[in-house]
């Protein structure tokens, strides 16, 4: 039960602080953003709604994937904010290499990048046992997806407010996702 408070605490913060920047910033309030938290509170409710042995506790690792370092520094930056540690790669090959000896509670990956797309990344991901049901997020300047299943549970799009691309995760990293078949 003490876990499953620290994590709806920890999103339960990370929404607060999320909704006190879109009240000093209108601007940044779009449906995005508003989905941001809506997904924020969902993930909460599934949480109370879970025994406590079944909710993943903190400390929590995330991959973060992105050939662009401002991209990259960026994404560590916002899950910091909210508590997630960050193993950073720049180059996709690297990121896969690394996922296969550590299993990680989260991946965040851009698309664009040399080499190995971010989509292909997150198929190779998806082919491993350990990162069947482990949360991935794309984070990226595109306008939209190449139609298709693109295997990853949400997207982002740059450019972001730290904090909702950290409630985002966070919610992910805790509340998980459904195992896939």
């Amino acid at each position: 039960a003490e876990i499953r408070a620290a994590c709806q605490a920890l999103i339960a913060a990370a929404a607060e602080a999320l909704a006190r920047q879109l009240l000093d910033w209108p601007e940044h309030r779009t449906p995005a953003t508003i989905a941001s938290l809506a997904q924020a509170v969902s993930g909460l409710a599934a949480l109370l709604q879970r025994p406590a042995s079944v909710i993943e506790p903190p400390p929590l690792t995330a991959l973060v994937v992105d050939d662009d370092n401002l991209s990259r520094l960026t994404m560590c930056q916002a899950l910091k904010k909210v508590g997630i540690a960050t193993q950073a790669e720049s180059d996709p090959h690297a990121a896969l290499a690394r996922a296969q000896t550590t299993t990680y509670a989260l991946v965040l990956s851009d698309v664009v990048m040399e080499g190995l797309d971010g989509l292909a990344l997150v198929a190779a991901l998806r082919a491993l046992p350990a990162y069947r049901a482990t949360p991935i997020i794309l984070v990226t300047s595109l306008a939209t997806l190449p139609a298709g299943d693109h295997l990853a549970d949400d997207v982002m799009v740059k450019p972001f407010l730290l904090m909702e691309l950290g409630l985002k995760a966070l919610t992910h990293a805790l509340v998980g996702r459904a195992p896939r078949a």
